[in-house]
């Protein structure tokens, strides 16, 4: 396999430079982050012997490469541009350089821009692993899924001991819903190097997706074990511990989680989720609150909120926000449901049964939507339609096992 060198190529190095901005930072992030620590002023000193060095020898392209990638970490994203187009001009077979400026493009979201490089350098390295799934994962961000999946199936032939390429397989066929083609592929990737914490992480989630909570518990405290304090992996735990019902474990992790700073709407919605099935409703309207704040638009946290408020006999407010669920999601299955659960609960069976009827046309396989139907044509004396839902139900909850 065509490897960088781990001492003297710049591929390696910028690959370590922007490992923030392409794992969720922004470049004014990672910028921040540089000058807050004495490894601000060590960039500005390598910067000055590259320009030292250079009035010395100005036509050595990998010089103007080191520069670039100095820049890039100072978020000087014009300047690291300027060099790499001239390191370039000098060695136009220069795979490292394509591949450099390849990612300062995808950094302006220029994806197309970016293939265009990384297509270059594997035109002149054919083999080269690096060049293969950074080009599949640019391809992926463009939306050309089938185009990534190719770059990495063409890099596990070729370098069939590639552990990143096993491991990217895994990340988009996750992404892409083929969760059993992301563990076959995770399985070989955690295989060839099991210190990776991404590939346990994928691979939990994965089996999570599948609701072999089971299966996904022991991948994600491998995560964590390799790399502990990772917000979004920690909650993956959580919800990993919220399907085995073990309450207590799943919000220790959630508020971890919220410790660490992650503060977003999923983060929020999560630990209501978990609240919600303890009985704590005050606490989970306040944790649905938050995460409307941050997401006004998420139908979830609003039909949720809806039944807390319900089980509270707050039964205005409940209909108040399931009602908004239903705006934001019209199709929202769940949230039929709950309305018709309110309005049963408040003996309006007539009322119920539409909402019911709606839930079930969304989501033809809703057993207990049956159920409730049932009962509400059995309270209006409908004993045939009630006959009906009942038997319905137990087809489908027989199905189920």
């Amino acid at each position: 396999m065509n490897r960088p060198d781990k001492k003297n190529t710049p591929l390696l190095l910028f690959t370590i430079l922007l490992a923030g901005t392409l794992h969720g930072q922004s470049n004014t992030q990672v910028a921040q982050n540089t000058r807050d620590t004495s490894r601000y002023w060590e960039i500005r000193q390598a910067i000055r012997v590259s320009n030292i060095q250079l009035r010395k020898d100005s036509t050595n392209p990998e010089l103007y490469l080191y520069r670039s990638v100095y820049k890039r970490e100072l978020n000087e994203l014009d300047g690291a541009m300027q060099d790499i187009t001239k390191a370039l001009f000098l060695n136009p077979k220069y795979v490292d350089a394509y591949m450099c400026r390849g990612w300062l493009k995808e950094m302006k979201e220029d994806y197309q821009g970016a293939i265009a490089d990384y297509q270059k350098g594997v035109a002149l390295d054919p083999a080269n692993s690096k060049a293969l799934v950074t080009m599949a994962m640019a391809k992926y961000h463009a939306k050309d899924y089938a185009g990534a999946l190719a770059d990495l199936n063409k890099d596990i032939t070729l370098n069939p001991t590639d552990w990143e390429g096993y491991n990217d397989l895994g990340f988009i066929k996750n992404d892409r819903g083929d969760h059993k083609g992301a563990i076959a592929d995770l399985d070989k990737a955690i295989a060839l190097d099991p210190s990776k914490f991404e590939s346990y992480s994928s691979r939990a989630l994965a089996k999570r997706e599948l609701r072999d909570f089971s299966g996904a518990l022991p991948d994600y405290n491998q995560a964590l074990a390799l790399a502990p304090g990772l917000a979004d992996v920690l909650l993956g735990r959580a919800e990993t511990k919220y399907g085995l019902k073990d309450l207590d474990g799943a919000l220790q992790d959630a508020n971890r989680v919220l410790a660490l700073g992650l503060h977003t709407a999923y983060a929020y919605l999560i630990r209501g989720y978990i609240e919600f099935d303890s009985r704590n409703h005050r606490a989970a309207i306040l944790d649905f609150d938050t995460a409307i704040v941050l997401q006004p638009d998420n139908p979830e946290a609003y039909n949720n909120r809806g039944m807390s408020r319900h089980f509270l006999q707050d039964e205005q407010g409940a209909f108040r926000d399931i009602n908004k669920a239903i705006d934001l999601r019209p199709t929202y299955s769940k949230a039929y449901s709950n309305r018709a659960l309110v309005k049963y609960t408040l003996e309006d069976y007539k009322g119920a049964i539409p909402d019911f009827t709606k839930a079930i046309e969304f989501n033809p396989a809703f057993a207990d939507a049956y159920v409730y139907r049932g009962y509400s044509y059995e309270k209006i004396g409908e004993a045939g339609m009630a006959r009906a839902d009942a038997q319905k139900a137990a087809s489908l909850m027989v199905e189920k096992k």
